[in-house]
């Protein structure tokens, strides 16, 4: 027996053969005296089997469905075997009232595995674990665990802010009475535990298929991940949104050289957590220039044009290869490419030399690296614009290879100049970038005829058949001026071999007259040195009486047709 406070007050052993019939035995519980609120303990080896009737007997407080097994709690004061129990009833005024010592129970989860950043609370994550309490005084359906059971744990919801690892959770229980979970045996208390692995799982994504194409020598900051990735995704149930963040550093491609280039772009969702998903584009010579290196099939000096904003880039670049092979080892002191930039003298304007801005030079034995060098020393990507001319002088080839969207033209050098213009089409090849001066073949000079006239009428003027005579001088070049000369090669003969000696005159407009001979070129029309772009178009009209005619004695003439070939001439003359 013992007070309310646990301090024994009788007590009384029955060791093992004994009969409780011996009267020596329980001869001093006839006199024990009790108060309100002591408490009758009974412990009985094997009291799990041996301590029975007490479900049926008239006692307070039973467990809702009383057993001598869930009526009896571990015994602590025989401690011979874990099936030794013991049964606790509290005097009241109206009898005994069953006192519970009997611990709980728990079951759990061994492991759980949580993911990084997801958000659980400690109850959330007994749920997660499966959690059952159990106890001889607690009835599930009408009673409520959080209420009944006090259950404490070294959780920590910050756990989840680990991306790997793991943590062993020891979990305490107590039951309404005050019981904690302890071992039977040595009556300490026993925990449940649970281990956490952490883990992040990766967003994902699919590379965009066919790859996508690029021109040589592409800015690759220019290039949008976005174009290469489709269906973000994650497995995460609790992850909303998943973006693209850009190239992953380590594995950024080059657009230097032509071919599929693997690259990977970083995603990342929105927890934080970042992929790199394997992508691959692919690099073509769009429109370019590729000037190949001697002596083997690779590139020496690509150039790639594209557009920024409406101006015009040019990538430099060895197309195929890394461009630190030298263009061509032999004969060092020669030159190898050579190329000229000029502005156009207007929009549609021709070439000349004042317009020109950057000229860069290789020879033998130079590497792209020595291209690049002077062509920024030049300061040509600064000073280029649509409507340049690039003169190229590249004679170590037979030709240079025009690529235009990525098809292939030879451009044959044949040891000469070759011009290009920038276009936002591409390079456009040209002839005569600096303009030509030249009679306008739509407009003269033509083949004259003169009036059939009757010999013997002595000295007369012969005129033209078309009364009115012309002829036109185009100058598309930026410095125009010239003169016209023309002349004849022969005098007027006919088909038996006769003459007409001084017979072919020109006059101009004062009257002057000017006899033509074999070998003597007069000056008929000029243009003064001038940038004028109305003067590209010069055309010289000459009335019945102006110009081309004939005068000779029609009587010193034998009958016949007459013929002379004129000689026109341009001269490039201030």
């Amino acid at each position: 027996m013992k007070e309310h406070d646990g301090a024994v007050k009788k007590s009384v052993t029955l060791d093992a053969q004994q009969k409780a019939s011996v009267t020596e035995v329980y001869a001093s519980v006839n006199d024990w005296d009790y108060e309100l609120g002591d408490y009758y303990q009974i412990d009985h080896l094997e009291g799990d089997y041996r301590l029975v009737n007490e479900p049926d007997a008239t006692i307070a407080n039973k467990p809702f469905n009383p057993s001598e097994s869930n009526m009896s709690s571990p015994s602590f004061e025989l401690n011979n075997s874990s099936n030794d129990a013991a049964l606790t009833l509290e005097m009241i005024d109206s009898g005994f009232k069953y006192v519970d010592t009997k611990p709980p129970t728990a079951t759990a989860d061994n492991a759980i595995k949580l993911e990084y950043k997801q958000s659980m609370s400690e109850e959330a994550y007994y749920d997660a674990i499966h959690l059952t309490l159990a106890d001889n005084m607690f009835d599930s359906f009408t009673m409520s665990a959080d209420d009944f059971f006090t259950v404490e744990s070294d959780y920590d919801t910050s756990i989840t802010n680990n991306r790997s690892g793991t943590y062993p959770v020891t979990i305490h229980v107590e039951d309404e009475s005050g019981n904690w979970m302890r071992n039977s045996s040595t009556n300490k208390e026993i925990t449940r535990t649970n281990t956490i692995t952490m883990q992040t799982t990766l967003p994902t994504a699919d590379a965009v298929k066919p790859n996508k194409n690029y021109t040589l020598g592409t800015d690759i900051s220019t290039i949008n991940p976005n174009e290469l990735v489709e269906n973000l995704d994650s497995s995460v149930s609790f992850v909303n949104d998943v973006e693209v963040i850009g190239w992953d550093s380590a594995h950024t491609p080059s657009s230097n050289t032509v071919g599929t280039k693997s690259a990977k772009v970083l995603i990342e969702d929105d927890r934080g957590v970042q992929a790199s998903i394997p992508v691959d584009i692919g690099v073509n010579y769009g429109d370019s220039l590729y000037f190949a290196a001697s002596g083997a099939n690779r590139g020496g000096v690509v150039f790639t044009l594209t557009d920024d904003d409406n101006s015009p880039t040019l990538a430099l670049t060895a197309g195929d290869n890394d461009g630190t092979t030298a263009f061509d080892s032999s004969d060092s002191n020669a030159e190898y490419l050579s190329t000229t930039f000029y502005h156009r003298s207007s929009t549609t304007g021709p070439i000349t030399d004042d317009t020109q801005y950057g000229t860069v030079a290789v020879n033998k034995g130079d590497k792209l690296a020595d291209y690049v060098t002077k062509y920024d020393a030049e300061n040509i990507a600064s000073e280029l614009r649509y409507g340049d001319i690039i003169a190229v002088d590249y004679d170590s080839q037979d030709h240079v290879t025009r690529y235009d969207d990525s098809v292939a033209h030879d451009d044959t050098t044949s040891g000469e100049t070759i011009y290009y213009e920038v276009t936002k089409e591409g390079f456009e090849p040209l002839t005569e970038p600096f303009g030509t001066v030249q009679f306008d073949q739509n407009d003269g000079p033509n083949e004259i005829a003169f009036e059939t006239t009757r010999v013997g009428e002595g000295l007369k003027t012969i005129h033209r058949d078309e009364a009115n005579y012309s002829f036109s001088v185009l100058d598309t070049r930026y410095q125009k001026g010239w003169k016209v000369y023309v002349g004849i090669s022969e005098p007027l003969t006919s088909s038996t071999g006769d003459t007409l000696d001084g017979a072919i005159i020109w006059k101009s407009s004062n009257g002057t007259e000017t006899t033509l001979t074999p070998g003597n070129a007069i000056e008929v029309g000029s243009l003064a040195s001038t940038t004028d772009e109305s003067k590209q178009k010069m055309t010289f009209s000459f009335g019945a009486e102006e110009g081309p005619l004939l005068k000779y004695n029609t009587s010193a003439v034998s009958a016949g047709n007459y013929a002379t070939t004129f000689d026109w001439s341009i001269v490039d003359a201030p």
